[in-house]
Order: structure tokens, then C-alpha cells, then sequence
């Protein structure tokens, strides 16, 4: 039985989340955690998503908001990454990572201020 690998896709908005999220970590706490939670997220993403996109729930937070297509990945205790698959690529596009204490809604209003 053969595998399909699937890319992975990084937005521009999953970049300035993850600069948003790395200084959310610094801010409360220090490089090191900020350091350890981009080495975890980059660690899942590719272990788990790439092989299996469909193993994560859809996300709550947009199903509430009618955006159907769009998976959430728990990385540990409080990071989250927000993703959809594009099977006629076999790509997944990664569109946010934000720590479950940040302020979402403040979040997507900086995030689409800057795009």
C-alpha cells in the first residue's frame, strides 16, 4: 500500500501569525518557550499532516462562523494550528497558528490589518 504525501503550504497570514505568536511568547514568557513552540508546530505539521490531513477535527471556532473547509491541529496543551486540505494538489494550506490564550478576535483583526 503506497502512501501519499501531501505538500505543505504556508501562507503569508500563517507567517505573521507565527511572528505574532513568537512575540505573544517572548512577551509572557521567553525566547526559549517561543523557540520550543515553533520547533513543536513545525514537528507536527509535518509528521502528522503531511501524511494524514484528515487525522484533525474541523475547527468549532469557524464552523460557528460557516467556514466548513477548514481543519484545527492541536500542536500541544495551548497551540493551534488552523489548516485546509486542497486534495486536487494533495497540498495542505496552513492559514493561522495562534496560542489558545491570545485573543483571537483581536488576532484576525491585527492579522488582516497587516495583509
Amino acid at each position: 500500500m503506497t502512501t501519499i504525501e501531501y505538500s505543505i503550504k504556508v501562507t503569508p497570514v500563517f507567517k505573521l501569525c507565527l511572528k505574532k505568536l513568537d512575540a505573544f511568547l517572548i512577551r509572557k514568557f521567553n525566547h526559549n518557550v517561543a523557540n520550543e513552540a515553533k520547533r513543536a508546530i513545525k514537528s507536527k505539521v509535518k509528521s502528522q499532516l503531511s501524511g494524514n490531513p484528515y487525522s484533525a477535527p474541523h475547527s468549532d471556532r469557524l464552523l460557528e462562523l460557516g467556514l466548513t473547509e477548514y481543519r484545527q491541529l492541536l500542536v500541544d496543551s495551548h497551540n493551534v494550528v488552523l489548516y485546509r486540505v486542497e486534495e486536487s494538489t494533495k497540498t495542505v494550506i496552513l492559514l493561522l497558528v495562534f496560542d489558545s490564550r491570545q485573543d483571537l478576535k483581536k488576532l484576525l483583526f491585527e492579522v488582516n490589518l497587516l495583509v
